[in-house]
């Protein structure tokens, strides 16, 4: 049988306390180290994270980058780009009518703010940066979303076009006399360059 551990000196105080007053009456609490860690464990409970759900499931990899554009884009996705992610009629049909889109006079946009959050979370990683670089390159079609454009090469982790897309908008704000809107993209693109870059 294993040895028993002596008392640590708080316990063995106590149990002095009794001699020193017959009267008290204290239990004598047999110490060890492995009972004392198990005290106040609970036991492990594992969240089994939730199955997607079946329409995210039935689409396509194209139809999904194409819920994750509309996710992240911010505004309704032009209609005109849903070729770029090669996505039917029929899917989008299917997206429309299961509720997970909706069509505006602007294009196509997740069904509502809890859709878009969900499909956020469905979206992985790489999913996320693909479809923000797809987004980036759909910016810089006429007429040109410059802005747009860098916040999306930005996200993407592409700092480099990020600055471009951002120095070409001030300079396109400065041409319309929006000083303001320069001044900001301006800044924002020096910030995103490293310190050492002589030219852009």
């Amino acid at each position: 049988s294993e040895a028993v551990r002596p008392a640590p000196e708080a316990f063995r105080a106590s149990i002095s306390l009794a001699s020193v007053h017959p009267a008290v009456t204290l239990p004598v609490v047999s110490w060890s180290p492995v009972a004392s860690i198990r005290v106040g464990m609970r036991p492990s409970s594992r969240s089994t994270p939730a199955s997607p759900p079946a329409w995210w499931s039935r689409s396509s990899e194209n139809a999904q980058g194409l819920l994750i554009a509309a996710a992240l884009f911010g505004r309704p996705l032009p209609i005109a780009w849903v070729s770029a992610w090669g996505v039917t009629d029929s899917e989008v049909d299917r997206l429309l009518a299961a509720g997970v889109l909706q069509e505006s006079d602007d294009g196509l946009l997740p069904a509502d703010d809890a859709t878009r959050e969900r499909l956020r979370t469905l979206a992985t990683w790489s999913q996320r940066k693909h479809v923000h670089l797809q987004l980036a390159a759909a910016c810089l079609q006429p007429p040109p979303r410059l802005e747009a454009a860098a916040h999306h090469f930005a996200q993407a982790g592409d700092n480099a076009e990020a600055a471009r897309a951002y120095l070409a908008a001030a300079e396109a704000h400065c041409r319309r006399h929006h000083h303001a809107a320069a001044k900001r993209c301006f800044l924002t693109g020096l910030a995103l360059l490293p310190a050492s870059t002589a030219d852009v």
